[in-house]
């Protein structure tokens, strides 16, 4: 029987203390830190989604994510989410899950989301390899006519110093 409950945007998600705290020192914290206070009833998480708050739970309980394929890593979109979740809660297999599914799935419609997201959470691998999709020549002449985010500066630098 399931011994806490969690709110994810007015969604009540059930749970066991015992398997969050095994799996995760980020849970098992605060739980304690609940339980220590005296916080009764459920406890509220902010900035996630329902669907990716229960594929997290899904990684926790048993190591995989339904129907990887169809649903939960099928898009770049929810396989970043699920990775700073991930991340957020030091559930390292899933970090690395998520970032082998985004090297593999990085394309020019992704890749400056990517690259903020590894330089968020320090995978140097990634990081590389977004910026070595980006250097591309095909990729670089699209991409340096966007808006793109103050992490494509040094690779312009990079770049017109290379052409000299």
């Amino acid at each position: 029987m399931a011994d806490v409950k969690f709110e994810v945007e007015g969604e009540i998600i059930c749970a066991h203390k015992v398997i969050l705290a095994a799996r995760s020192s980020v849970f098992k914290a605060e739980l304690k830190s609940h339980m220590i206070e005296g916080k009764m009833g459920h406890i509220r998480i902010k900035d996630m989604k329902p669907e990716v708050f229960k594929a997290l739970l899904k990684f926790i309980y048993d190591n995989s994510l339904d129907n990887e394929r169809d649903t939960h890593l099928a898009t770049s979109f929810m396989t970043q989410h699920l990775l700073s979740a991930a991340s957020r809660y030091a559930i390292e297999g899933l970090i690395v899950r998520c970032e082998d599914y985004l090297l593999e799935n990085l394309c020019f419609d992704t890749v400056m989301d990517v690259l903020i997201l590894a330089e968020q959470h320090c995978l140097f691998k990634l990081k590389e390899a977004c910026l070595e999709f980006i250097s591309r020549q095909e990729n670089f002449v699209k991409i340096s006519i966007t808006d793109g985010p103050s992490l494509f500066s040094p690779l312009v630098r990079d770049r017109k110093e290379d052409t000299k």
